[in-house]
């Protein structure tokens, strides 16, 4: 069975300035999408600003992915979409201050456990039908467990992972999986970190990169080239000498 040609999107984790700036690519490209968010008054403007740019605006839903009712709610929503993005996420500045185990949790729900709770749904559905897209966001982090974000980076490691096997597991029943692994990026959530410039992308070249990934129905993309390189260093650096890099 295939898709319709237009394709029917939900985007979940859509306040962020990435998720913005992809599905300003959405809808140009005339994509039906819906935009779900914890904050939905954030994404009104962007409703009306994209109907004048576009003639094409996005439906927008309230969320809030830590109640446990949403995870009901969204596997009542699986039917008729073609592709579910998945853009949350959740970190602290220096986890090395964390004494509270309630913000260990919720790095790990956030991060990790809620994702894949919400893939699950809809893998179903898209199993069933013999299509479908699935795009889950990552991070750099997860490639090597940092003593700087430990609890973060092992929560997008497990994501990492789950997206991976996911792919394989899927791929004869005609669902198709992207991971999108970001490094550094200019927005709110890194916006008291000092990060190089060379490695830094805006949200909307990181959003550019990642809609030809779903055009192209690539497998992994890193949102920068170069983390794929910067990484593959990293894994390669002895245990010996790693450990005792404590602010890497």
């Amino acid at each position: 069975m295939q898709a319709r040609q237009k394709k029917r999107i939900l985007l979940l984790g859509a306040t962020s300035e990435v998720a913005m700036e992809l599905g300003k690519l959405l809808l140009k490209q005339g994509c039906e999408l819906t935009m779900a968010g914890r904050k939905i008054s954030r994404l009104k403007p962007f409703q009306s600003e994209a109907w004048w740019l576009y003639g094409n605006s996005p439906a927008l839903l309230e969320m809030d992915i830590e109640k446990d009712s949403f995870i009901h709610m969204v596997g009542r929503e699986t039917e008729g979409y073609d592709m579910l993005i998945v853009m949350v996420g959740y970190m602290v500045a220096d986890e090395s201050k964390i004494v509270d185990h309630v913000v260990m949790e919720r790095i790990i729900h956030i991060n990790f456990m809620l994702p894949v709770l919400i893939i699950s749904k809809f893998v179903e559905q898209f199993a069933k039908r013999g299509y479908g897209m699935i795009v889950g966001v990552s991070s750099v982090a997860g490639e090597r467990g940092r003593a700087s974000n430990t609890i973060y980076g092992s929560a997008k490691a497990g994501f990492s992972t789950y997206l991976d096997g996911l792919r394989a597991s899927m791929y004869e029943k005609g669902v198709h999986v992207l991971k999108v692994v970001p490094g550094f990026m200019k927005t709110k959530m890194l916006k008291d970190a000092k990060t190089p410039g060379f490695i830094t992308q805006s949200p909307q070249k990181a959003a550019y990169i990642i809609h030809r990934a779903i055009n192209l129905k690539k497998n992994t993309v890193y949102v920068d080239w170069k983390w794929r390189w910067i990484m593959l260093a990293v894994k390669l650096i002895p245990n010996g000498i790693f450990k005792r890099l404590p602010n890497f």
